[in-house]
């Protein structure tokens, strides 16, 4: 090397490379409401809310990564009635942390229900009478979003790799 650089004892490692990501899920994601450390159903209400009170001209609201589990109060899901407090005027959901269940509130529901797609799944994976979509049940709420434009996507996916750069992540696969 024409250079040498004296780092003091410090260590430099390689960018490291990704080899399984789902990029456009989790630039997504990050860009949305972040609920993993939602401590109760009312937290992801209240957090919910803030995101929408920030962008009142939302057309949709999703949030992911809460855990009933993690909950200090009950462990339970979210409720439709919950979510219906959030707003009426717009579909929101709330997927658990898994990525298996969601919850969704009335407006989403009845726009996922009318879908052709819906009917096989009734009963099973979608739960009318709690708002609850289990596996991909989960995925029909991206059909009822206003589809993102090129530079939206683009935007998006520049975002996640940023935030991969920031935590030494050079290069990742990505099948999304």
């Amino acid at each position: 090397a024409a250079e040498k650089v004296d780092l003091e004892g410090k260590t430099v490692l390689p960018g490291f490379n990704e080899g399984h990501m789902h990029l456009g899920g989790y630039a997504f994601s990050n860009l949305n409401v972040k609920l993993m450390d939602a401590k109760s159903a009312g937290e992801v209400v209240a957090l919910l809310k803030e995101r929408l009170e920030a962008q009142p001209e939302s057309k949709w609201l999703y949030g992911r990564g809460w855990n009933d589990q993690n909950f200090e109060d009950e462990k339970r899901y979210p409720t439709k009635e919950e979510m219906d407090s959030v707003s009426t005027e717009i579909p929101v959901i709330v997927v658990r942390a898994c990525g298996h269940a969601s919850v969704v509130n009335s407006l989403a529901l009845e726009k996922i229900m009318a879908l052709p797609d819906a009917a096989p799944l009734m009963g099973e994976y979608i739960h009318p009478e709690t708002g609850v979509l289990n596996e991909q049940a989960t995925k029909l709420f991206y059909k009822i979003m206003e589809e993102r434009t090129v530079e939206e996507v683009e935007a998006m996916l520049h975002f996640g790799l940023t935030k991969l750069a920031e935590c030494g992540i050079t290069c990742c696969q990505s099948d999304d």
